[in-house]
């Protein structure tokens, strides 16, 4: 029961038991009080909220409104989705990827699976990852100088403008991996697999990939020179516009490679398979060859290839 405004009181009736119900409690009665004393307003909870924020709730939704609601329910349960997907995967892609523990200078992850791993921008100087798994791992501007990756299953990993110079990564398997814009000076791929791989605008001054497997890669304005690519397969491979001046190409299969307007400018071609490739505006200058080079079909040899026994 409270006070009224206009005088009288508010009479609530209140439901109970059947055998503890009173009489009939009557019609409203107002209470007029005497003469003088003053009245006690209701109470603020008794009142309607004036607000127009308070009104507006009242009023039926807008279709703007509807569509803010549908808005805020489905941030909702994308956060939860989130929440829960990185509960399952252990936290590894919730809020971000992190850099993986110990990684720095010198650590060894020998034999260690880390698909997936994060090493962007890391400090990796001659570090060990001896026939670790490195499916997808992301070493983007990371610095592997030195680094040992020798065996390590490299299949999609990210290097790009990695830091490579010096690295070895002989029987490694870089199937479809990225190293645009990678610096592997001097760095030493022996016998790895690099097929379909990305290596566009990459730096291997120096560099061996003899014996290793290239085919279908993208060295487009790669720059190898000095390096040493005998025995590598690179047919299919795109090296237009690449730099592979003064490099050891003997016995090099280019089956239906792409050296368009690449400089081979003093390469050994011994041996080397140029069957079905592109040769266009190659600079050949100081190159030489022999007798086992198979040149394409119909080809004239260019002027300042020098043939040799």
């Amino acid at each position: 029961m409270s006070v009224d405004p206009q005088g009288g009181f508010r009479v609530y009736p209140v439901e109970a038991e059947p055998e503890a119900a009173g009489p009939d409690p009557g019609p409203y009665v107002p209470y007029v009080p005497p003469a003088g004393q003053a009245v006690t307003p209701a109470p603020a909870w008794d009142q309607p909220d004036p607000s127009p924020r308070a009104q507006a709730q009242l009023l039926p939704p807008t279709p703007a409104r509807k569509r803010q609601r549908g808005r805020a329910l489905i941030m909702t349960a994308v956060i939860a989705a989130v929440i829960a997907a990185g509960s399952v995967t252990g936290g590894l892609y919730f809020w971000g990827n992190p850099t993986v523990a110990g990684a720095g200078p010198g650590a060894n992850f020998d034999g260690v699976d880390l698909t997936k791993g994060n090493f962007k921008t890391v400090d990796l100087t001659g570090a060990s990852f001896q026939d670790a798994t490195l499916t997808d791992a992301q070493f983007q501007r990371a610095n592997l100088t030195d680094a040992d990756l020798t065996g390590a299953d490299l299949e999609q990993a990210h290097f790009d403008r990695a830091n490579l110079t010096g690295a070895v990564f002989v029987g490694a398997d870089l199937e479809e991996a990225h190293l645009p814009s990678a610096d592997g000076t001097q760095a030493d791929f022996s016998d790895a697999r690099l097929p379909s791989s990305d290596l566009t605008q990459a730096t291997f001054v120096g560099a061996q990939f003899d014996n290793a497997d290239l085919e279908d890669a993208d060295l487009a304005r790669a720059t190898l020179t000095g390096a040493d690519l005998h025995g590598a397969d690179l047919h299919d491979a795109d090296l237009s516009r690449a730099n592979l001046s003064g490099v050891d190409l003997t016995g090099a299969d280019f089956h239906d490679a792409d050296l368009s307007q690449a400089d081979l400018t003093g390469a050994t071609l011994a041996g080397a398979n140029f069957t079905g490739a592109d040769l266009s505006q190659v600079t050949w200058q100081g190159a030489t060859y022999d007798d086992t080079t198979v040149w394409p079909e119909d080809f004239g040899i260019p002027a300042g290839v020098t043939k040799v026994k």
